[in-house]
């Protein structure tokens, strides 16, 4: 069976579905949503072997974006149930949030089946994200799962998975001379990624929890080290961040 075939049938799949996924009535009511894929657009011949695995997600992309939400008190949160249970997906959940990584995939990657690349309204749901994940966080670096102020190991530790690679994006494509985003508001995120880091490294009760759920504990380390060996993230005088 031809990838290109692969590449046809799941795309068609995923277009018929949409209609079902349940996508919100709000996002419908957004300022400048984002697109749906034109499928006359992308043909499957542009897509790699390898590649054949996003044909599903491009499909979707527009469903997930067009959740977050763009005003209000919890601007920035991604209102649709794809990452969490129903009863979870809370705004102080901060496991929500970690679809960021989705939105910056699409918003930075430069392939020739992406329309998404730069599209200024994925941006801008991208940027909201990220601004709702810095505010979301404790002073000492921590973030919430199953309540407002649940700080705890999960969040933190699959937050900074998930952003270190965020973070590698978005500074590789600006590197390139590819998409960006808010200057200020990058700094701001890659503060916060480095305060949460220094939290999974030295607060007690993350390290303890940690010998319990070592999942949860080493599951940072990815995106500590994409962080950490970023060139952004070092000090003007070229040394890295300790």
């Amino acid at each position: 069976m031809g990838t290109k075939w692969i590449v046809q049938h799941v795309m068609l799949s995923a277009f018929c579905l949409m209609g079902s996924s349940g996508t919100s009535v709000r996002a419908a009511e957004e300022p400048v949503p984002v697109p749906p894929l034109d499928l006359a657009m992308v043909s499957p011949a542009m897509f790699h072997e390898q590649e054949a695995i996003w044909a599903y997600m491009l499909v979707h992309l527009p469903t997930i974006a067009n959740a977050v939400v763009m005003e209000g008190e919890h601007r920035g949160f991604i209102d649709i149930k794809v990452w969490r249970r129903e009863r979870d997906n809370q705004p102080y959940n901060a496991r929500v949030l970690e679809n960021h990584l989705s939105l910056a995939f699409f918003y930075t990657a430069d392939r020739p089946w992406n329309p998404y690349r730069g599209h200024p309204a994925l941006r801008a749901r991208l940027e909201a994200v990220l601004d709702f994940w810095c505010s979301s966080q404790h002073a000492d670096g921590r973030f919430a799962e199953y309540g407002p102020e649940n700080w705890s190991l999960a969040p933190t530790s699959f937050g900074i998975k998930m952003m270190g690679e965020t973070l590698r994006l978005l500074d590789e494509s600006r590197r390139v001379g590819g998409p960006t985003i808010d200057p200020e508001l990058h700094q701001r995120t890659i503060a916060a990624a480095r305060r949460a880091i220094e939290a999974l490294l030295t607060h007690p009760s993350l390290i303890a929890h940690g010998k319990r759920f070592s999942n949860q504990y080493t599951g940072f380390w990815g995106g500590a080290l994409a962080f950490h060996l970023e060139p952004r993230h070092r000090d003007p005088y070229g040394r890295r961040w300790v």
